[in-house]
């Protein structure tokens, strides 16, 4: 038995700790390679970025944000850069902050990322009129895509309109059936608009 607990010490320890990740009971935190790096080189873009990424991944948008701003900084003309910024600030529910780094990330080169994002930051400030405009010049720019209609089924859903919503999602799945999170909400929308039907 103490064998088999050693092999497995040594095994973790191979895995995680020879690696650059950290391990954690609650999930990995910060890779322990970017922070080293990051110790002795506090500036280095490379590691500031991994660090972030590592962070967003694992749901620590706060976190995530002092290593994406410090990096904005230094690179404050690298597109993605305020495109992760931006989503960082839209999965920490700040609104107004991501609407600011995808305007940024849209001055440096206009994009449908950048597009969506600052749908997502007007729609979450509850400016659905603006967020609506966005879709439009999206649908004018780029086309159509399963990730337009799902911005435009989360206006609608955010406007208080079920049918609207499932319809937009209805064309969203359409497009790319593989989005869980579309699927559940289309589900939860589909029994409600059969209620109100009848």
């Amino acid at each position: 038995m103490q064998a088999l607990v050693k092999f497995i010490a040594i095994a973790l320890l191979a895995t995680f700790g020879l690696t650059g990740c950290s391990f954690h009971l609650f999930g990995p935190s910060k890779d322990t390679f970017y922070e080293t790096v990051l110790d002795r080189f506090p500036d280095n873009r490379a590691a500031l970025f991994g660090q972030g990424q590592v962070l967003l991944r694992n749901g620590q948008y706060q976190e995530a944000l002092p290593y994406l701003k410090r990096l904005t900084r230094l690179e404050p003309n690298n597109q993605q850069v305020w495109l992760t910024l931006g989503r960082a600030y839209l999965e920490a529910r700040d609104g107004l902050r991501a609407e600011r780094a995808f305007r940024r990330a849209i001055g440096i080169r206009p994009t449908m990322d950048g597009e969506l994002g600052l749908g997502n930051a007007l729609m979450l400030q509850g400016d659905l009129s603006a967020a609506r405009s966005v879709a439009e010049r999206i649908a004018v720019t780029y086309g159509e895509s399963a990730y337009l209609w799902r911005l435009r089924g989360d206006i609608a859903f955010m406007a208080d309109d079920p049918a609207e919503a499932a319809r937009a999602y209805n064309e969203s799945l359409g497009l790319d059936p593989a989005q869980p999170s579309v699927q559940e909400r289309l589900a939860d929308l589909s029994a409600l608009v059969q209620v109100s039907q009848h």
